[in-house]
């Protein structure tokens, strides 16, 4: 028999287990790649294994792989968090639980800076956030970043009064599908209609000082510079002022300031 690779989707897992609630529920924690015969014996074999594991895990160890899936947090660190936990009061457990099952019906993303925010309206239809649907602010620029980290930095500021894009992420250099890994179809169908609706006079780039946010800003530029009518938009960038390989979230007001008044 021939011996392939072969992976366990989640999916495959949540059906396999759809008669156990509790096990479903905990499905999405993990991934397994393994190689496997083509045999549905060995198949159900390591999943039973699999399912072992899982039973065997006590709440502790539950939460502590829910918190390593945080980014930069690792095993020690979501540790200290489940620790902490246990020695706090029930009342600050139960503020816990009630803040994240709010987080859960009124958090929603800004369909146009792609922001994450929340919303108590219950307004369903509302999937704009408060910064794009200022009337106040300037719709003439539009401030691309990285990360909403970036953007919460600039607002502190005080100093910045435009519209934003949020990218999700940078593309780091030799990338074989930088598409992939930022919002790049988003940003040119916002800087269509900016363009349609004749609002659009300047975007500025506010990536980290860092080969991936040249590589990142080198990508866009090559991609909206095709857009018809982008000629009539000034592309501009932060001044060098801020130190190579500052991220943007930890900027201070002076810093942006200065960096954004001689931007170039």
């Amino acid at each position: 028999m021939i011996e392939s690779p072969m992976i366990i989707s989640l999916p495959s897992l949540s059906r396999f287990f759809r008669s156990s609630s509790r096990l479903a529920m905990l499905v999405p924690l993990f991934q397994f790649r393994f190689t496997a015969s083509l045999n549905t014996n060995k198949i159900q074999e390591s999943l039973s294994i699999f399912a072992i594991l899982v039973f065997n895990m006590n709440a502790t160890d539950r939460l502590t792989e829910l918190f390593m899936r945080f980014p930069g947090i690792g095993p020690k660190q979501a540790k200290r968090f489940v620790y902490f936990l246990l020695r706090e009061h029930s009342h600050f457990k139960e503020q816990l639980i009630k803040a994240l099952e709010e987080l859960k019906f009124t958090g929603k993303q800004c369909s146009k800076c792609y922001r994450f925010f929340g919303d108590k309206s219950n307004d369903n239809k509302k999937l704009v956030c408060d910064i794009c649907d200022t009337e106040s602010r300037d719709k003439s620029i539009l401030l691309i970043v990285e990360k909403e980290l970036d953007m919460d930095a600039i607002e502190k500021t005080g100093s910045y009064n435009g519209l934003y894009f949020i990218l999700g992420g940078l593309v780091p250099p030799l990338t074989e599908k930088p598409s992939e890994l930022i919002r790049i179809r988003e940003l040119t169908a916002r800087i269509h209609t900016s363009l349609e609706e004749n609002n659009l006079t300047e975007i500025i780039f506010a990536l980290p000082v860092t080969d991936y946010g040249d590589t990142t800003t080198e990508y866009i530029e090559k991609i909206i510079r095709q857009i018809v009518g982008i000629e009539k938009v000034k592309l501009s960038h932060l001044a060098r002022g801020l130190s190579s390989g500052l991220e943007l979230e930890y900027v201070d007001r002076a810093t942006f300031k200065s960096a954004l008044e001689r931007r170039s």
